[in-house]
């Protein structure tokens, strides 16, 4: 009898609440030996200014849902920090430890070795990235205003002087 108002207890919290116990706490919300295929809801996005290099889709880390990762923590603070990931993958892919950016968790399967997460499941200091490299942001200048994909493969021109330039600032000092 107990057990059952302890199980309905929960079941109402989690209803009201939205979230279950084991979700809220770090690292227990961690869904070991389980992977969330693409099916549709891959975040497609530029990682190279986090420092992603390798491992990315058709090795473009400007436009990508996979990148090399040393750790998971790289995996989870690049998911923290883009508004649009939802969901992050850590695992192995051709010999090569990755990460995988998700929308949504369609796509879910059993897979050894394999972890996966809500974008609620970090460490309590997970603070999001700066792009690129943080020394440069200065004076009204930021990722976007001068490394942005759109101004094509040497950023916008109007940012660079003699200290400053495109591959100095627009990639971080340390990679994933």
């Amino acid at each position: 009898m107990m057990k059952t108002i302890i199980s309905l207890a929960t079941a109402a919290a989690t209803a009201v609440s939205g979230v279950s116990a084991s979700a809220s706490s770090w690292p227990q919300c961690i869904e070991q030996n389980t992977v969330i295929r693409n099916a549709g809801k891959a975040l497609f996005t530029n990682v190279a200014g986090f420092g992603a290099a390798s491992g990315c889709f058709q090795d473009d880390c400007k436009n990508t849902d996979k990148f090399a990762v040393s750790k998971l923590e790289s995996c989870i603070n690049v998911c923290h920090t883009l508004p649009e990931c939802s969901w992050w993958v850590f695992g192995t892919e051709e010999g090569m430890t990755k990460c995988w950016l998700r929308v949504a968790d369609d796509g879910r399967e059993n897979g050894d070795g394999w972890s996966s997460g809500a974008k609620t499941c970090a460490p309590p200091d997970t603070a999001e990235l700066i792009m690129g490299n943080q020394e440069c942001w200065v004076d009204g200048f930021d990722y976007n205003t001068c490394c942005d994909p759109k101004f094509g493969p040497n950023g916008n021109t109007q940012c660079w002087d003699g200290m400053f330039n495109y591959n100095r600032c627009c990639f971080p000092r340390h990679e994933l």
